[in-house]
């Protein structure tokens, strides 16, 4: 992916669906980031990955306990499409 910002929510793919009370997810949209967002993820305690996974959380509608549902293969992907609402690679 180039370092262009993302304009709109954006649709991702998943490679492993994962369940949420007994629907299949195969795909996550994202919303982009209000600066909100990243006051409030400034806050989140602990690393990098915890910060990121909180963000999709927030991004997706998803509850913590459902992000934890996301197959590792596929966070990859999603953190990408994080990084790129803003314009700048992972930290």
């Amino acid at each position: 992916m180039d370092n262009a910002q993302i304009i709109g929510p954006r649709r991702l793919a998943l490679a492993a669906p994962f369940t949420v009370n007994g629907l299949e997810v195969s795909e996550l949209t994202l919303r982009r980031p209000k600066v909100a967002d990243l006051r409030r993820m400034d806050a989140v305690k602990g690393g990098d990955l915890a910060k990121t996974l909180w963000m999709i959380g927030q991004l997706a509608g998803l509850s913590p306990q459902e992000v934890d549902e996301i197959d590792a293969g596929d966070l990859e992907a999603i953190a990408e499409v994080v990084a790129g609402f803003t314009g700048k690679g992972r930290d």
